[in-house]
């Protein structure tokens, strides 16, 4: 019996899918219309976490890359986080494309950091 062993491949060498590249390629835009309250390293993580919650939404961001692209500026602008555990905005598969919705959590914080 022999032992067969599995190589990974190191990060950089990994193809990414559309919807990772998409979103890598927003960092710099990112960061220039980024509210202080959001950071592009960590609203990554969570919408590769979102976009990979179901198929169908892990499909329309790879047929779509675009949309996450600025599906992920919109987060920057609005500077509300994707943070599901604050619930204020999220990634959401619709017309073949991914949107951002802002919840009613969310319209809450922006009323009530804009006074």
């Amino acid at each position: 019996m022999t032992n067969t062993a599995v190589v990974e491949q190191a990060p950089e060498q990994r193809q990414l899918a559309p919807y990772q590249s998409a979103i890598q390629r927003a960092k710099d835009k990112f960061a220039q219309v980024a509210a202080a309250t959001v950071n592009y390293d960590r609203e990554s993580i969570f919408a590769m976490q979102a976009l990979m919650k179901t198929d169908f939404a892990m499909k329309t961001a790879n047929n779509n890359p675009k949309s996450v692209h600025l599906a992920m500026i919109n987060v920057a602008s609005t500077g509300l986080t994707l943070n599901p555990a604050n619930g204020y905005a999220y990634l959401v598969p619709r017309d073949g494309a991914i949107h951002l919705d802002i919840s009613y959590k969310g319209l809450i914080k922006i009323a009530t950091d804009t006074g």
